[in-house]
């Protein structure tokens, strides 16, 4: 896909969120803190949350443009483009660590649609092309705000979520 092949994830955002890392230091973990998701609870379209990461909420509340809403998008920012996933409204009031990106989509567009063109060949590899670090790539947030997001009309969006979404499922049913 050329660069005009779509419009910049970053053009998709809310203007008041947009897209942005979590918490630089985390420090110890608290026991009855805010949750928080760190690169590598990002797998297979899901969270796979751990309890035992927790942050103060005095942290926490440092990094408030990265305390989720649920319904964003969170990517792992660290050497495996596509590991992306939607933020389930059971994670409201969870935090990100620095490793993880928060896409806060605005509506114009269907967030489960641009979650499966984050995990798609064709984004994976754009990103890929672009990964910065000699020992530990990573994605940089300049670079996730240019990919190229094929936008079809409102309905075609929907559609293309409603049929990734079953098959999905379907694998799953089908892999227990």
């Amino acid at each position: 896909m050329s660069d005009q092949g779509g419009r910049p994830l970053g053009d998709l955002c809310d203007q008041n969120r947009g897209i942005t890392y979590g918490i630089v230091k985390v420090g110890e973990f608290v026991a009855d803190g805010v949750p928080v998701i760190r690169g590598g609870d990002i797998r297979d379209g899901r969270i796979a949350f751990n309890k035992d990461k927790r942050v103060s909420r005095e942290v926490s509340e440092q990094y408030r443009r990265t305390i989720l809403r649920g319904g964003e998008i969170v990517i792992n920012l660290i050497a495996e483009p596509g590991h992306c996933a939607i933020v389930p409204q059971e994670m409201e009031g969870f935090n990100v660590s620095r490793d993880v990106a928060v896409i806060a989509l605005n509506e114009s567009v269907n967030h489960e649609y641009v979650d499966w063109y984050l995990k798609s060949p064709t984004a994976i590899e754009w990103v890929r092309a672009r990964l910065s670090g000699s020992v530990t790539q990573k994605i940089n947030l300049s670079v996730l705000r240019q990919i190229p997001v094929p936008i079809p009309p409102r309905t075609h969006q929907d559609a293309i979520a409603e049929i990734l979404g079953a098959l999905a499922k379907k694998i799953a049913v089908n892999q227990n």
